[in-house]
């Protein structure tokens, strides 16, 4: 499931383990993740302390927890 916000996407996974995500020639910043639904309405509204907006990694992969969130730029 993919949801926008401010140029930014939520992924959601909906398993019971974890699941790797990759964009195919494309590279992101992980700007967070979590466990469960996400519980924000949108990006705007998730706590600082969750986010690492300051130097997070460059990847074109990153693991999604289970039934959990990855917020990414």
């Amino acid at each position: 499931m993919w949801s926008s916000g401010v140029g930014k996407q939520t992924l959601t996974a909906r398993l019971k383990m974890g699941h790797p995500m990759h964009l195919h020639g494309h590279k992101f910043w992980v700007l967070g993740t979590g466990s469960g639904p996400f519980p924000y309405a949108t990006v705007k509204d998730v706590p600082s302390s969750l986010l690492n907006l300051h130097n997070p990694p460059y990847r074109d992969t990153t693991e999604l927890p289970p039934s959990g969130w990855a917020v990414i730029r």
